[in-house]
Formats: structure tokens, sequence, C-alpha cells
């Protein structure tokens, strides 16, 4: 009998304990920006700087930002992604830019691109600007977003002086362009309350197998 209850306990506290390793491990991924695409729409290159104002639900770090695009013809197209902070609506200051990323191929895919660095960013709204050598194809939904097109000749870097850009309107439609971003990982109580499980769990199937030899 007590080997039997032993048999059983062990496998079960291994694993409550394995549950509870893995979910103080991972933290989720969100976006913020528009992920959708049920048309598309043509898009200036170089000379143009373009992007849709975001908002983030929660508090998170940085990863990385995304475009759902295609080159026009065989002519591979250089592409980097800026985040700015928000200023009454207005791109302000440059927060972090990515490396150079290549659009290339004639069918739309998503395009990703890691930002350099990835600082915490608190809830609430920012923008997300790309800038690329040539025209491109992107998906786009019938959204109305804050959007903002400015003049500005591609370099493969991300301005930080913002006072030159246009003032952004209220767009009709939205390209598919969005970031990526991991929130905190869960609070240490959590973990707490499952070492204690564990400990409780094993010791009883110790004390168990310790029984079962005596008897």
């Amino acid at each position: 009998m007590h080997t039997t209850i032993h048999t059983h306990l062990r496998p079960l506290a291994l694993a409550v304990c394995l549950l509870f390793a893995l979910g103080q491990a991972q933290a989720a991924l969100l976006t913020a920006g528009n992920t959708g695409a049920d048309s598309e729409a043509g898009y200036n290159g170089n000379g143009y700087m373009r992007g849709y104002q975001v908002t983030l639900s929660e508090q998170g770090d940085l990863v990385s930002a995304t475009v759902f695009a295609a080159a026009m013809d065989s002519t591979p197209i250089d592409m980097v992604f800026g985040l700015y902070s928000d200023s009454a609506g207005h791109p302000d200051q440059l927060l972090a830019s990515t490396g150079v990323n290549t659009i290339s191929g004639l069918s739309k895919t998503d395009y990703t691109s890691n930002f350099l660095t990835q600082p915490t960013l608190l809830a609430g709204d920012y923008w997300l600007l790309l800038s690329t050598s040539s025209s491109y194809i992107a998906g786009i939904t019938s959204t109305p977003t804050n959007y903002i097109s400015t003049a500005y000749s591609y370099t493969g870097s991300m301005p930080s002086d913002t006072s030159g850009f246009v003032p952004p309107y209220m767009a009709s439609s939205t390209m598919t362009l969005y970031l990526t971003y991991a929130t905190p990982a869960p609070e240490p109580t959590s973990g707490l309350l499952g070492v204690g499980l564990c400990g409780l769990l094993l010791g009883a199937g110790t004390r168990q197998r310790r029984r079962a030899r005596r008897g």
C-alpha cells in the first residue's frame, strides 16, 4: 500500500514542479499596430518615411518590427524601422531602431527586423516608422489610424530630429505594420507557491517510501 502511494505521488510532484518552472521562465509576446491585411497599396520609397501611431496595452520590452510587403520589381529594397515616443499626437524622441533588412520578391510576406536595443516601454502611445530605399507594395486594412508621411531620403538609419516632420493626420487605411514586445515575467509569488507545493508533495513521497522500507 505504501509503495503504491509513493509511486503515484512522486510523478505528480515532478509534474507540478515542471509546470511551475515553465510558467516562471516564459514571458508573453504581444503586438501593437496593424497585423491584418485584406488589400494592398503601393508606397513611394526613397524620399519619404511613413508610419503609424501604435498603442501598447501594457508595459513590456521592445523586441522587433514587422511589415507585410513585397518589392515592385526584381530590385531588392533596403529598409529600416524606428520607434518614437509620442508628444501630443506627434512623433517625438527616437527610442530605438533596427538594423537594415531587405524586401525582395514580388509576393507579399512578413519582413521582421529586431531592434538593436530593447528598452522597456510603458503602456501608451508610440510611433512606428519605416524608411525604405525604394517604392514597395504593402498589405493594408480599411482601418482609420493616425498616420504620418514625411519627406526623408533613405540613409540606412532613422533620424533623431523630428522637428521637421509634417503633422500627422487620420488616414482611411492602415498598412500592415506592427511591433512585437515582451511582457515582464510572472511575479515570484506564484513561483514560491509552486516551490512550496513541490516540497510538500516530494516530502510526502519520501515519507511514504521510508514507511514502505520499514514495512
